[in-house]
């Protein structure tokens, strides 16, 4: 086998100088960081997120209190309607 090439050998420490470069913070934002930046953003999402659900559980229940008391005052109604006297046709016709 001629074409064989020989196994592949991985760097360890100490073998490639490294080099870090710092950045300026004023071409990243400003001097901000980035991820706290984003982590206070999603805070506010999720705190907003969480006062619109309040919101809505809220607004629910009042539906709901509203449609009982609907139908509360429909059924007296309706009962009302049911137990009021009928006239005798006598009384409704005027000489």
């Amino acid at each position: 086998m001629a074409g064989r090439r020989p196994p592949r050998r991985f760097a360890r420490d100490g073998e490639v100088p490294v080099t870090v470069i710092h950045r300026d913070h004023d071409e990243i934002g400003g001097g901000t960081n980035t991820l706290d930046a984003a982590q206070a953003a999603l805070r506010e999402q999720i705190e907003a997120r969480e006062h619109a659900e309040t919101l809505l559980r809220e607004a629910q229940a009042t539906i709901r209190d509203l449609q009982t008391k609907l139908a509360h005052e429909r059924l007296d109604r309706d009962e009302e309607a049911l137990n009021a006297p009928v006239p005798s046709s006598g009384s409704l016709a005027k000489p």
